[in-house]
């Protein structure tokens, strides 16, 4: 239970220094939501002003509207470059000591998150996942990948009405669909730009503890 509680804590702190890290960064800690809803608008003034043939064969497919297939290519172009764009970003930005302040802050919540959580895990006899970084790297790069991939590849199929209603129903609920996955990529971007720091501090954490623990138990 003390350990639940201690990840409960952790939860709250790291998504507070997320959020300070984004407001000393790019100037409001609701970045990801601005962008996301930028980018929607974007896709959609577009479509009524340029016709527009498709990029990719689901935004090709039969029976995609001018809506779609900007929503759908622009989603991909963006969606691909979206990592290298925030890395050089950040890469610039890390030069001003008030970001490379809230940074660590940043890094040390996370890494304290994952501790808990892989504590927490341990204590209901579960397997931890994502323990190490390439593990978590891997996992972070597939979502990415299959959430890109399927505005590429997806198309409509005649036996399947899911995958229909997934790319091809009316396209304001896609454009929610897409605002949404434009926020959770740039949430998983900025995520795996972090995830080397994050482990690094993390296995400091454990190793400190590590040490403090033999001490005592030299101690007595």
């Amino acid at each position: 239970m003390v350990i639940n509680s201690e990840l409960r804590k952790q939860s709250k702190i790291a998504y507070k220094d997320q959020k300070k890290l984004y407001q000393v960064i790019f100037g409001t800690e609701y970045i990801a939501e601005y962008l996301a809803i930028l980018l929607v608008v974007i896709s959609i003034v577009l479509a009524i002003f340029i016709p527009h043939e498709g990029l990719f064969w689901t935004s090709q497919s039969e029976g995609m509207n001018n809506f779609h297939r900007w929503l759908y290519d622009l989603f991909v172009l963006i969606s691909s470059s979206m990592g290298i764009v925030l890395y050089f970003f950040l890469k610039r930005k890390m030069i001003q000591i008030p970001v490379r302040q809230q940074w660590k802050l940043y890094i040390q919540a996370q890494a304290n998150l994952k501790k808990f959580r892989i504590q927490n895990a341990i204590q209901h006899g579960k397997k931890p996942l994502l323990v190490s970084c390439n593990s978590e790297i891997v996992a972070i790069s597939i979502i990415i990948i299959i959430l890109i991939m399927n505005y590429i590849f997806l198309t409509p199929s005649e036996s399947s009405r899911r995958g229909d209603f997934w790319i091809q129903t009316w396209w304001p609920i896609n454009a929610f669909i897409i605002g949404a996955f434009y926020y959770s990529l740039f949430w998983l971007y900025f995520r795996l730009l972090s995830v080397k720091d994050i482990d690094r501090q993390y296995r400091l954490i454990v190793r400190k503890e590590k040490l403090i623990q033999n001490k005592n138990n030299n101690h007595y």
